[in-house]
């Protein structure tokens, strides 16, 4: 049985900053120089907030906001259910359209590369690629240059600039570079049973995927890897974000509730007052100074001082 450990959970209700807001999906992102909180809420409207809930600044838009990233750039990124990528510039308050797609879709997953370009996952049409600079907009397609990623659930671009692409059953690894890709739920068949929702980089190169069939540690070269369930010690096989401290500790929120696993593997249960079992979360970030862990949940964001 994995050892527990007692903690603080402080938790910041959306509702101070937004009255009428009755919950749903958030996500949340942060620049490195700021201690402001960006949320994305699925009713379509942005806001910026204090870690005391404090509302500092509100956008809205057409439809829900699905999937956020706080740039490299400076400029924040929005995934907006059924019209597309927007950007936002956090000192103006300006924002622009960079990308429309027809459709009823949810947006889903957003990630960057070095090059200025950003993707964004349209779930049941596939992945589209912006140039922030250029506004130049590709869709991702397979190795035969023919078919979509379709069913997609989450995106991340590693240290080697290549994409990962979280689907519905099934994981890709896309090289930026050239466009090939590699079926890496092929290789090991355990990822199709799940839904890859979230994914992240070691400091050793090694990509964490959180999945509805538990987390895949897979090894940069993607020659091996390693599935952590609840008969490794995790609290549920359900895992919705994974996130890494200062340390490389690895927190993982499955429905059990959060887990701290080491760089060894050893499993930690983390509970306290207010904690997260039984509860939904959709991302999962760091603080501007490093030290602490954001969680966005249905009402709330959940913060922890690992």
């Amino acid at each position: 049985m994995s050892p527990k450990r007692e903690i603080p959970f402080n938790y910041v209700n959306i509702a101070r900053a937004v009255k009428d807001y009755s919950g749903g999906e958030t996500n949340i992102a942060m620049f490195p120089d700021s201690d402001d909180i960006w949320v994305g809420l699925d009713n379509g409207l942005l806001i910026s907030i204090n870690e005391y809930g404090h509302l500092l600044s509100r956008h809205q838009f057409g439809g829900g906001i699905s999937a956020l990233l706080a740039s490299k750039s400076g400029k924040l990124y929005l995934g907006v259910d059924n019209y597309g990528l927007y950007e936002l510039d956090p000192a103006s308050g300006a924002t622009k359209q960079l990308a429309k797609v027809e459709g009823n879709y949810l947006a889903s997953g957003l990630t960057e590369d070095r090059s200025g370009n950003i993707y964004l996952g349209i779930h049941g049409e596939g992945v589209i690629i912006v140039n922030r600079m250029t506004g130049k907009m590709n869709w991702m397609h397979d190795n035969d240059g023919k078919n979509r990623f379709r069913w997609i659930s989450s995106l991340f671009c590693d240290s080697k600039e290549r994409i990962w692409v979280g689907m519905y059953g099934s994981l890709s690894l896309v090289n930026s570079s050239n466009d090939r890709h590699i079926p890496v739920s092929e290789r090991f068949p355990q990822m199709i049973k799940g839904v890859h929702n979230s994914i992240t980089e070691d400091a050793h190169g090694n990509i964490w995927d959180a999945t509805s069939n538990g987390i895949f540690i897979i090894s940069s070269d993607v020659d091996s890897c390693r599935r952590l369930t609840p008969n490794e010690g995790i609290s549920d096989i359900n895992v919705s974000t994974v996130i890494f401290d200062g340390d490389d500790n690895a927190w993982i929120n499955t429905y059990g509730g959060l887990d701290r696993v080491s760089p060894s593997l050893d499993i930690t249960h983390i509970h306290g007052r207010n904690d997260m079992s039984g509860s939904e979360y959709f991302s999962a970030i760091k603080s501007a100074d490093n030290k602490k862990l954001l969680f966005s949940g249905e009402r709330d964001i959940t913060i922890i001082e690992p």
